[in-house]
């Protein structure tokens, strides 16, 4: 494997491991990651509960706190055989569009059965929120990239004889969906931009200037696009549009977006090429 692609995946593991401790374990000593290659495409992950003294780590073995690791692999589904954790559950919904039914379990509250059709799985509430989580299965999707690439058929976890396996068709079913939009702001306004490059296949978007900052925009007036196709209309350098633009600014997983369209062209107007003489009237 092209270190280019495996050391990314590694990272990413590191990261998971990290940010999923946060969540199972709020407060609990922070855990490592250390790497050892054993065979060709085979490696041994240890991880490591950080702690400042060695008497520490001595005395927390005896204590609940030893668990914490198992737990978190458990939550992950990385360990225990027959526990839906985190990546059989993101098999188990992948490609569903249904609405999914969450029903409390009332016998253990710390399980919670998840209804997609009529399809029930059981799963640990703590899955449940690292299922929910962004930047979990950000670093997911970062650990299954590389069976993107050729050659690369199965990604496979092993842990104490409990194998998990992603294979190179599940590939897709660990690529994060986009979050929902949500628009914070739709304003139209009047406005004169200036072309500075035009695209002319179709939903294909131009940029402009309006003087302060550069920005790309679909233009929608079709009629003022039939022009353009039938060359009733040629630009040069510098031209300008008077136009009716609209601005939809909205919150993505990313931050503030912010989305510009032309829903209509005024005018047309070329830029000054001829100085302008101060003629008397």
């Amino acid at each position: 494997m092209d270190v280019k692609n495996l050391a990314p995946a590694l990272l990413a593991f590191g990261s998971l491991i990290e940010k999923a401790n946060q969540i199972v374990n709020p407060g609990s000593p922070e855990i490592k990651t250390h790497v050892k290659a054993l065979s060709k495409g085979s490696f041994e992950i240890n991880l490591l509960l950080q702690h400042g003294v060695v008497k520490d780590v001595i005395d927390m073995l005896a204590s609940k706190e030893s668990n914490a690791i198992l737990n978190l692999l458990v939550y992950l589904g990385l360990a225990g055989a027959g526990v839906n954790g985190l990546i059989k559950l993101i098999k188990a919904t992948a490609g569903d569009s249904r609405k999914i039914r969450l029903i409390p379990e009332t016998e253990n509250e710390d399980l919670i059965k998840i209804k997609i059709g009529n399809t029930t799985i059981e799963t640990c509430k703590l899955s449940l929120d690292l299922y929910r989580d962004l930047k979990i299965r950000k670093q997911l999707e970062r650990i299954s990239a590389p069976l993107s690439e050729e050659g690369i058929e199965l990604i496979e976890f092993n842990y104490d004889n409990n194998k998990i396996e992603i294979k190179k068709h599940e590939r897709t079913y660990f690529i994060v969906p986009e979050a929902n939009k949500t628009i914070l702001k739709e304003d139209s306004h009047r406005e004169n931009l200036i072309i500075i490059r035009a695209a002319f296949k179709k939903d294909n978007k131009w940029r402009f200037s309006n003087g302060a900052s550069e920005f790309n925009a679909q233009i929608k007036d079709q009629a003022f696009i039939e022009k353009i196709m039938n060359h009733k209309i040629v630009f040069g350098k510098g031209d300008y549009l008077d136009c009716e633009i609209l601005l939809r600014q909205y919150q993505t997983d990313k931050g503030l977006k912010s989305q510009y369209e032309l829903l209509k062209v005024y005018k047309h107007h070329q830029a000054h090429r001829q100085i302008p003489l101060n003629l008397e009237s």
